[in-house]
């Protein structure tokens, strides 16, 4: 199992135990491309801000980047597949053109219906550099699509591949619980799984 994150997240993760490499943007980048739009964002309706600054932060800001820094880590790793946040845009564009299964787990609820079309704009650079066309949902439920809330919550996307799950720690391991009580992965090959995010 391989992470992928920014180097300020390295260390950290390798402090769990987890191999680790350098990519993306430090947050202090991200929020410094950010600033000049701001006011932009500000200016919008308290409902319309979270896609504008979805799409900014992690779209146009990030991804790019982050797909320039996993180019060489794609090639030296190889994964099986694709495990990814969903706000690491660049993931499932870079699996999709190298044919692997993407996972999506989903930090947050759906992004409403009014963010989807920034944040498809925001991607479609990073789509077009990997030379695969966006789906309609940005990437974001490829094969499957990990949801961290439970049902009260609410917040689901709207896709047949998404599922419910929770991560249980024991002592010695990690395991991560899928759906409701239906699937149950207690440990991990280690290259089965390529993780971007921190």
């Amino acid at each position: 199992m391989l992470w992928a994150t920014a180097d300020e997240s390295c260390n950290r993760v390798r402090g769990f135990g987890f191999h680790a490499v350098a990519a993306g943007m430090p947050a202090r980048d991200r929020l410094a491309s950010i600033q000049p739009h701001l006011p932009e964002i500000m200016a919008l309706p308290p409902r319309a801000r979270r896609g504008m600054y979805f799409a900014r932060f992690f779209g146009w800001a990030a991804a790019p980047k982050t797909r320039v820094d996993l180019e060489p880590v794609f090639q030296s790793f190889r994964p099986d597949v694709v495990v990814s946040e969903m706000a690491e845009l660049a993931a499932a564009p870079m699996a999709v053109a190298r044919g692997l299964p993407h996972v999506t787990v989903a930090f947050s609820g759906a992004l409403t219906t009014e963010a989807f079309p920034l944040m498809i704009d925001s991607i479609t650079p990073v789509w077009e550099a990997e030379h695969v066309s966006v789906p309609h949902d940005g990437g974001l439920a490829d094969d499957l699509y990990l949801h961290p809330f439970p049902p009260s919550f609410g917040q689901l996307p709207n896709s047949g591949r998404v599922r419910s799950m929770r991560a249980d720690g024991f002592p010695e391991r990690r395991a991560l619980l899928i759906g409701p009580g239906e699937s149950y992965v207690e440990s991990f090959d280690p290259r089965l799984a390529f993780l971007l995010g921190g």
